[in-house]
């Protein structure tokens, strides 16, 4: 069985490391966005379930993505 809170947390993290590449961001820039450390950044690469939904609030603040956005296949 399929954990869904890491399906939707995997969708959330692809969905902010495309916005990262559409918008030619750094890792720098990105972790700054979300308020972390680069090395946060690599942690959620590997378990992106560790991104808590106060970080993508955070990061819906601080760059004004719906969450419409976050959540599209």
């Amino acid at each position: 069985m399929t954990n869904k809170k890491y399906q939707i947390q995997f969708i959330i993290w692809a969905n902010i490391r495309k916005f990262q590449y559409l918008n030619k961001k750094t890792d720098e820039q990105l972790a700054q966005l979300l308020e972390v450390s680069e090395r946060s950044l690599y942690n959620y690469d590997i378990a992106p379930e560790k991104i808590t939904l106060g970080k993508i609030k955070i990061f819906m603040e601080n760059t004004g993505v719906p969450v419409e956005e976050l959540i599209k296949l």
